[in-house]
């Protein structure tokens, strides 16, 4: 291994790696609930005891949202000191996705009736709403972008907060308004983003504490799991404190003593790749080791299916680093590269695409397949996968990006 990547170079494998993971996150979400689908293409059930290769899909983005919080922090915040900036960053980006997080989810409890308008059509509002307020338009407003910019979020708030007073669900046949059920997707991010950040940030990178860290939070778990925890406790009903603020949490820290060790020896191929390697082996090691506590479960985010996830996580980033940064075989991977450094629009936008089809009465046009499912409705969600993120690629290349 004689080639390194340098000291200030960017950690290519790590936007490939998260753009590999979007466009399966983006493959399964479009395969779920097709008939004849190969089990180990589906998400297992939350007791059947076995992980399936689409339950590694929302770990690994986890574990490298994780690896990415040293990178975004050592220069900008911790050598600099500058402390309230890094809280105010991490307060705001944590808001945004549990917010968006949220209003997503409430999906299934939408009512037409209630609310006024169609499902597709409220989303659609949404989904536009949230471009508008997050993407930076500067590179295609030039010299007149702050004003613009400024009049674009403005609208976007307006529209938000309009699409919020209309809201209206039935849950238990109740009308009822935006609930709380779980965070969703983006909103578990927030959370795991804001715990592991400030970790980070009040350890000033101190991979013992991390470490430390990344324990407690296992052991969280599992002390909410037995009979000395009372499960009712007023914060459950708030958040999951054991599934998120433990092992969801747990699988991020991973992510961020990976990305910490990697940036205090930058350039020291065969020390990365020897931690890196008897690092993941130990955490796949100890989850089997686990495994009788309760069970491999990602829905119920068990620790020993955590421990496992955050270990081939790690494995797979590994292989990356070798192959992208240190032998520069980078030819088939590239494609991936627009995909991974617009995550949030590659996340979003398939929905985005779907509900604009619903409102044109074309999504069965579309997924012509679907009802046949098997290699035919696979083909097909692969096919509307790709144009999805041909068109985040398209916005990638023009400089658009969706960031909260």
């Amino acid at each position: 291994m004689s080639t390194s990547p340098s000291k200030a170079s960017r950690l290519i494998s790590l936007d490939i790696f998260r753009g590999i993971d979007i466009f399966l996150m983006v493959l399964v979400n479009g395969i779920a609930g097709m008939k004849g689908i190969p089990f180990m293409l589906r998400h297992a059930g939350a007791w059947d005891g076995v992980i399936t290769i689409p339950d590694f899909v929302f770990p690994a983005f986890l574990f490298i949202m994780g690896v990415g919080i040293p990178f975004a922090f050592h220069k900008k915040f911790i050598e600099e000191k500058n402390n309230w900036a890094a809280v105010r960053y991490i307060l705001e980006r944590s808001f945004g996705l549990m917010v968006i997080g949220v209003m997503l989810v409430n999906r299934e409890f939408f009512s037409e009736e209630y609310t006024g308008m169609s499902r597709s059509l409220w989303y659609f509002f949404l989904y536009l709403s949230i471009f508008m307020i997050w993407t930076d338009f500067s590179p295609l407003l030039e010299q007149r972008a702050r004003g613009w910019s400024c009049l674009i979020k403005g609208i976007g708030l307006l529209g938000v907060a309009f699409l919020l007073w209309r809201f209206r669900g039935l849950d238990s046949g109740k009308v009822v308004w935006m609930q709380l059920s779980w965070w969703g997707i983006l909103g578990v991010l927030g959370w795991c983003y804001l715990i592991c950040s400030f970790c980070y940030l009040f350890g000033r990178g101190n991979l013992v504490f991390l470490g430390g860290m990344f324990f407690l939070m296992i052991a969280l778990y599992i002390w909410t799991r037995s009979e000395s925890f009372h499960g009712g406790h007023w914060m459950n009903s708030v958040v999951d404190i054991g599934g998120v603020w433990g092992s969801r949490s747990s699988i991020t820290m991973t992510g961020v003593i990976a990305g910490t060790f990697l940036l205090k020896n930058p350039g020291n191929v065969r020390k990365l790749v020897l931690w890196g390697l008897l690092l993941g082996l130990y955490l796949v090691f100890e989850g089997f080791l686990l495994r009788p506590l309760h069970g491999f479960s990602k829905i119920r985010g068990t620790e020993s299916f955590t421990l496992v996830a955050s270990g081939v996580s790690l494995l797979c980033l590994l292989i990356l680093y070798i192959l992208v940064d240190v032998k520069g075989c980078r030819s088939f991977f590239i494609y991936f590269l627009p995909i991974g450094v617009n995550p949030l629009a590659a996340y979003l936008f398939p929905d985005f695409l779907n509900t604009f089809l619903e409102i044109l009465h074309l999504k069965k046009y579309f997924w012509c397949f679907w009802s046949l499912g098997g290699w035919w409705g696979g083909v097909n969600a692969l096919g509307l996968t790709l144009l999805a993120l041909y068109g985040v690629s398209a916005m990638t290349r023009r400089k658009i990006f969706l960031k909260v």
